[in-house]
């Protein structure tokens, strides 16, 4: 039975088909070291080119002059753009530490909106010590899930942590969850071990096959269709990011807040683990 759920997992990643995208870091020369921070972010799982102007870049939008702006693009079609200072805020110069101690609290996690908008893409991810910084990505989409959470404070969140024991260990990732309690969502924890304090976070799910040695999701259903309203504008009303080890300390998956497969994804957990 485990080995099915690791593959119907693994089919929530391998049916994604992402379309043509890329980013490009205008106002930027090759040599760049945020650039080239951005590039190793994500590793080979996408294009990351640098632009000193915005030649063939088609945009109405005016960018910035000050400083350096991430652009995504579709084929030739800008989808979202985020200057550099936002970028390196929220994901290039932090790293995991800041979440396990709880140096950066649930409330202070952001995505800029060249993140948000690769939502459907398919990652490939190394964590360390095959690659410095790529697994921080899952981390930081985890954390931004966890936050829509909170911030919607009811309907359920189902995490898989690998090891339960995390959230014993890792004062920051303790503290989120105990956050998380204590709003009026449905909060699920999976994973192998862990102490039985952990019972008062929520549901604890523990198993010890590959769907729960192997399986990185969060996962987060609100209880109805409608949006949140926060000072920035609407944020999605729910989301999911769901990965697999492929091998020790790589990873393959994706997030998304399609309503629809976000629905679909956490259906299957909850029938299955």
């Amino acid at each position: 039975m485990s080995s099915e759920i690791r593959v119907s997992l693994e089919q929530f990643v391998s049916r994604t088909d992402p379309p043509d995208r890329r980013l490009v870091v205008v106002g930027a020369d090759a040599d760049d070291p945020l650039a080239a921070m951005l590039a190793e972010t994500f590793g080979s799982s996408i294009d990351v080119e640098t632009a000193p102007e915005t030649h063939g870049i088609e945009t109405t939008d005016r960018l910035p002059e000050d400083e350096p702006t991430v652009v995504l693009l579709e084929g030739d079609r800008i989808e979202a753009t985020s200057p550099m200072s936002t970028v390196y805020d929220a994901v290039l110069g932090i790293n995991s530490d800041l979440f396990v101690t709880g140096a950066r609290g649930i409330e202070d996690v952001g995505l800029p909106a060249v993140f948000a908008g690769l939502e459907g893409h398919r990652f490939g991810l190394r964590g360390y010590p095959r690659a410095g910084k790529e697994k921080l990505l899952l981390i930081v989409v985890s954390r931004w899930i966890e936050r829509l959470a909170w911030v919607r404070g009811r309907g359920t969140l189902r995490s898989a942590f690998q090891e339960l024991s995390r959230i014993d260990d890792e004062v920051g990732t303790r503290e989120a969850y105990e956050t998380l309690a204590g709003t009026d969502l449905a909060v699920h924890l999976y994973g192998a071990g862990g102490s039985e304090r952990l019972d008062r976070l929520g549901s604890v799910h523990r198993g010890t096959s590959p769907a729960y040695r192997r399986s990185w999701f969060v996962v987060f259903r609100p209880p109805t269709g409608e949006t949140v309203e926060e000072s920035d504008g609407e944020v999605p009303t729910g989301a999911a990011q769901v990965a697999i080890e492929d091998g020790p300390g790589v990873w393959e998956g994706f997030w998304t807040t399609d309503p629809e497969t976000v629905q679909e994804i956490d259906d299957h957990i909850a029938g299955e683990l």
